[in-house]
């Protein structure tokens, strides 16, 4: 019994707790963590081979609202629920991650910004689409998401300039009303 533990259980228990430190407890979507490892790497990759890199940062508009007018489970429902929307609007080869709070990211390998916007779009319009409990109580009637999207085709100097990108992208779809892509 003791060699069934050793070679049986202690590893499944290691490979668990490997799988638990790189995800999201809430979500089930990758961490921030595992985000910045694989983002690193895929940099890496795109020094080295000059591929398009693309980045989406999402978030969920109004949510401080819907998590205040329904509270923190109904919050928590409909943050499970835009993870599942998000990874369905990506392509199976993508990485999707909880960036925190109700902002997701997704690594867009090798994909050219057209190609970017097109998925981003698809994020956009599948969470748009679906029904969510009490959304008509949001400011605008409806649980959406505003899209931030980078690419870059030459070599990334650092990590942090794409991330930075993104996000300006993600704050100028909030500034142009929401529920939105912007790249």
């Amino acid at each position: 019994t003791l060699v069934y533990l050793i070679r049986v259980v202690f590893p499944s228990m290691k490979e668990e707790a490997v799988r638990l430190s790189y995800t999201d407890d809430l979500t089930g979507i990758y961490n921030h963590r595992f985000f910045i490892e694989q983002l690193t790497l895929e940099v890496e990759r795109q020094r080295r081979y000059s591929t398009p890199l693309s980045l989406l940062m999402i978030d969920i508009d109004y949510f401080k609202h819907y998590n205040d007018t329904n509270g923190h489970l109904a919050g928590d429902q409909v943050l499970k629920a835009i993870a599942i929307l998000i990874q369905r609007g990506v392509r199976q080869s993508d990485i999707v991650a909880r960036y925190g709070g109700e902002e997701f990211s997704a690594i867009l390998i090798n994909a050219r910004r057209e190609k970017a916007l097109e998925i981003a779009e698809r994020v956009r319009r599948n969470v748009a689409d679906t029904r969510f409990p009490n959304e008509s109580a949001q400011p605008n009637k409806d649980i959406t998401v505003s899209v931030g999207v980078a690419t870059s085709y030459a070599p990334i100097s650092k990590l942090t300039d794409l991330i930075r990108e993104a996000d300006h992208a993600l704050y100028r779809a909030k500034k142009n009303g929401r529920n939105r892509v912007e790249g």
